[in-house]
């Protein structure tokens, strides 16, 4: 009976590690970073969690650490603090966390935190999924769209800016036709004018004295001043609404 019970030992003790072992091996083929917890104390952690920290196994990181919260970087938004780290247990545990950690490669790392119960058992698997490639893209592609709207944005106001311009160029150039079809119109009868102006004297020159004589010519050249006056005035507007001005230099 005891050469049975023995054996059955050996047996059940040679089955333990082998699944042991499996447990084992199953762990440290995971990329992610594993640790086994009872709320109180780290109980076990994957090849991948020693290799990020750069420790040789769990008792040389118990040495140093008590908790993997130590290593958490509080100054980034959305990452757990170690304060909040002891509240996770408290939550559902389909509910994901973020924690933002440094390893021996002295870069920050982001870790996606997915924390499931072992069972019925007070332990709890925390899995550290690496998603710092991932955040990168999505900081980058969030700067992007950023950047994108602003360009938006300001295209948006210089297209509006300019088709404002174009739209006064356009009233502008409404405003010209119709000033030279006006100037056409009052060209010919100034030009009329001037001319019956300039043949005043002559005509009444056999009956009048010189003194009468010198103030009608005095008169006709008021008025032919006068009228040069309103077709330079003309000629001024015209020229405002052209669009093939040049500009030129003066001492003012």
């Amino acid at each position: 009976m005891t050469i049975f019970m023995n054996f059955i030992f050996g047996y059940m003790t040679k089955r333990l590690i082998a699944l042991s072992q499996k447990n084992r091996m199953i762990l440290d083929l995971q990329n992610s970073l594993i640790i086994i917890s009872n709320k109180k104390e780290l109980l076990e952690a994957n090849k991948a969690f020693f290799d990020f920290f750069g420790f040789r196994d769990l008792k040389e990181f118990k040495a140093k650490h008590s908790c993997i919260c130590e290593y958490f970087i509080e100054n980034i938004d959305g990452c757990l603090k170690k304060e909040n780290w002891k509240k996770c247990w408290e939550t559902d545990e389909d509910i994901l966390h973020k924690a933002c950690m440094q390893g021996k490669d002295k870069k920050i790392h982001i870790f996606q935190v997915d924390i499931k119960k072992i069972g019925k058992s007070d332990e709890f698997a925390i899995s550290f999924h690496d998603i710092t490639l991932i955040e990168n893209i999505k900081n980058k592609l969030d700067s992007l769209n950023k950047d994108l709207e602003q360009r938006i944005q300001k295209a948006v106001e210089e297209n509006t800016k300019n088709l404002k311009i174009l739209q006064q160029q356009s009233k502008l150039a409404a405003m010209g036709e119709m000033i030279g079809m006006i100037a056409h119109q009052w060209r010919q009868p100034l030009n009329a004018l001037a001319l019956n102006i300039q043949f005043l004297p002559e005509m009444i020159e056999d009956g009048c004295d010189k003194k009468a004589i010198k103030k009608i010519e005095e008169f006709s050249s008021k008025n032919m001043e006068t009228i040069k006056f309103m077709s330079q005035t003309i000629d001024d507007f015209r020229n405002f609404f052209k669009k093939d001005k040049e500009k030129t230099e003066f001492d003012i």
